[in-house]
């Protein structure tokens, strides 16, 4: 690869570090401040109110998406540009690992957006509601499935 490819590599790749960077943080502050906000509505009796329980699923669904982003900014990172001293649990090895992270996680959210509507709804809006939800966690599922099942190894970006 010419040595200027590289470098437009590199710069696009730390581009995307950077702002997947900033986002995770600015994301990690939104969650802590709601979850702070909801610490004080249960110490105020606010732990008998369904809304409660919707407010605490949205904030593991926020702190999971920073999990997620710092796990695509550093697997980026790792893939095209060099590799960093992560846990084995951490380490990624193709685009399709980072890929099932982020679906992993839409599955997750799609869940929990799910329980959101069913404390909210009638049963006839729940079941239709379910079912959708259903529809998509199963193209999803089957989406990644089938990306496992078609990935080949290659080598990495940065090795070339």
């Amino acid at each position: 690869m010419p040595r200027t490819l590289r470098r437009l590599r590199v710069l696009v790749v730390l581009v995307a570090v950077a702002g997947l960077s900033l986002t995770t943080l600015t994301t990690l502050v939104w969650a802590t401040a709601r979850a702070v906000r909801l610490i004080g509505l249960l110490v105020a009796g606010g732990w008998a109110q369904d809304a409660s329980l919707i407010d605490l699923l949205e904030i593991i669904d926020l702190f999971l998406v920073v999990v997620v982003q710092l796990i695509v900014a550093l697997g980026l990172y790792e893939l095209f540009i060099a590799d960093l001293d992560l846990p084995a649990w951490l380490t990624v090895h193709d685009l399709g690992e980072l890929k099932r992270s982020v679906v992993d996680l839409l599955v997750v959210i799609i869940g929990i957006k799910y329980l959101e509507r069913a404390l909210a709804s009638t049963a006839g809006d729940t079941l239709s509601y379910g079912i959708a939800t259903a529809l998509v966690i199963i193209a999803l599922v089957t989406f990644t499935a089938t990306d496992r099942g078609h990935r080949h190894q290659h080598s990495t970006p940065r090795d070339s």
